[in-house]
């Protein structure tokens, strides 16, 4: 994922007439997208999911992710950019790549 890429999604998301939106993501530079979607304050829920192990290789942890990725947008009253990973959920800010332990953490 480039600035470019994330510029893109920036303007996707602005034009979007949808308030709850989740984007698959890439976990090694899920937290950088997630801040820069932050920075601009878009008055949107927005939370970013993927997976560890991807997709193809097993996809039991991407579906569990994208599955609490919209459990939890659907019951979201806030706006904000959000991280759903490894059961872990919460704002990006929190939620933080453990690369030593191969999963997200608070």
């Amino acid at each position: 994922m480039t600035n470019h890429d994330r510029l893109e999604l920036l303007s996707t998301i602005h034009q979007s007439e949808y308030r709850h939106i989740i984007i698959v993501h890439g976990t090694d530079t899920m937290d950088i997208t997630a801040e820069y979607l932050a920075d601009a304050e878009l008055e949107k829920s927005i939370v970013l999911t993927g997976a560890m192990v991807p997709y193809h290789i097993d996809p039991t942890e991407a579906t569990a992710n994208l599955a609490s990725a919209y459990g939890y947008l659907q019951a979201l009253e806030k706006e904000g950019v959000f991280i759903a990973m490894n059961g872990v959920i919460d704002t990006y800010e929190k939620v933080k790549k453990n690369r030593k332990e191969g999963k997200f953490t608070l």
